[in-house]
């Protein structure tokens, strides 16, 4: 009888301890890797965990800074360094801020890795347009990608990235936000060996784009001049939906530092231009909290400006349009299964510590269950 009894309490505690563990896995993200487009941008995805049963969700593509540049081997380590990267993989490792949360479970987020060096000819400081078509063109196809809120973001290198990527695809962009980079002023040759207009003169294409801009007034590496120059030329197109923001901080300070929840809950409200959204938005967390990591240290952006400063970089905002407004309509046409996955996938940074507790207290009476039966 003894014998029995303990059985039944290990099976208990063990039922105990998968349910919660089940549980805790329902409301994470899930981020996986993928080398099989070959070795040039390998890249990992981070898609929240609820996103099978049909809606469509807002993605962002961001691009590293060449500090993060690397082999493919390494790309799940190399995918976490910068912005999107790095909020994903720590709020895996624990932590649930707002800004954390938002970016892991409210958004796909796809970070493709650059190569250190190339035996094609082509620059490894440099993100090819063309190139990374094959990467989000395999992304939509394959995930519940809303495009309609497809977004493009990066630091440093990928800042330039960032800017380059939007006026070659300007039809699929929701909202753009490059941190320490800016558009370029010098032509360039695509992976084709085709010449390509200089960034800057293409920037009519996207004057209709929301874009969030950081550029940090101790920056030596990338100096805001470059990000004045451009939100200045943004401006003399007409624009108004395009902000600069002068930062406190030195280069890496832009590589995690302006991604805050703030900044996330704008882009969740941003949709293309005549596009609808077949899913809704929530915006509940309006808090700002920013991250003091360095990122990937670039040590060169990959890209200079040509021009000289014409303008001053002591401001702590220069802006057309700029603050963000918090929404957060639930559609009440959705399915009640898909709210009550929603719904746990917004759990707060306390209900997840709570679990996480649980989970320690399961395993330890389980234990103690053994030691018993022992």
């Amino acid at each position: 009888m003894h014998c029995s009894s303990s059985s039944t309490s290990k099976r208990t505690a063990l039922v105990a301890v998968l349910s919660l563990f089940a549980h805790i896995s329902s409301i994470s993200a899930k981020r996986t890797c993928d080398t099989s487009l070959g070795t040039f941008y390998p890249y990992c995805i981070n898609v929240p965990d609820g996103a099978s049963d049909g809606e469509k969700l807002p993605t962002v593509l961001f691009l590293q800074g060449r500090g993060a540049r690397g082999d493919a081997s390494q790309v799940k380590t190399l995918s976490t360094y910068d912005g999107f990267g790095k909020l994903v993989n720590e709020y895996e490792s624990g932590n649930t801020d707002d800004a954390h949360t938002i970016a892991a479970t409210k958004f796909i987020s796809i970070v493709p890795v650059a190569p250190t060096n190339t035996n094609n000819g082509l620059d490894p400081q440099y993100w090819y347009p063309e190139l990374l078509d094959k990467v989000v063109d395999a992304v939509i196809a394959k995930y519940p990608v809303d495009t309609n809120r497809f977004h493009v973001a990066g630091y440093s290198m990928g800042a330039f990235g960032s800017w380059r990527y939007a006026v070659h695809r300007p039809e699929l962009i929701a909202s753009i936000v490059p941190s320490g980079g800016n558009a370029e002023q010098n032509s360039i040759t695509n992976s084709l060996g085709q010449t390509v207009p200089a960034v800057m003169s293409q920037l009519s294409s996207v004057a209709s784009i929301p874009v969030r801009a950081f550029a940090g007034s101790g920056d030596t590496t990338v100096p805001p001049a470059g990000a004045e120059q451009t939100q200045q030329k943004m401006e003399s197109l007409g624009d108004t939906k395009s902000t600069l923001t002068i930062v406190n901080t030195d280069h890496s300070g832009l590589s995690v530092g302006p991604f805050t929840a703030d900044l996330l809950n704008w882009m969740l409200q941003q949709k293309r231009s005549g596009g609808s959204s077949s899913s809704s938005t929530d915006t509940s967390s309006s808090s700002s909290s920013s991250s003091s990591s360095s990122g990937s240290s670039d040590s060169s952006s990959g890209s200079t400006d040509t021009s000289p400063s014409t303008g001053s970089s002591s401001s702590s905002s220069k802006s057309s349009s700029g603050s963000s407004t918090s929404s957060g309509s639930n559609s009440s046409s959705s399915k009640k299964k898909c709210t009550r996955r929603r719904k746990r996938s917004l759990r707060s940074p306390a209900s997840h510590a709570e679990q996480r507790r649980s989970l320690s207290l399961a395993k330890i009476l389980a234990d103690r269950q053994t030691v018993k039966a022992l």
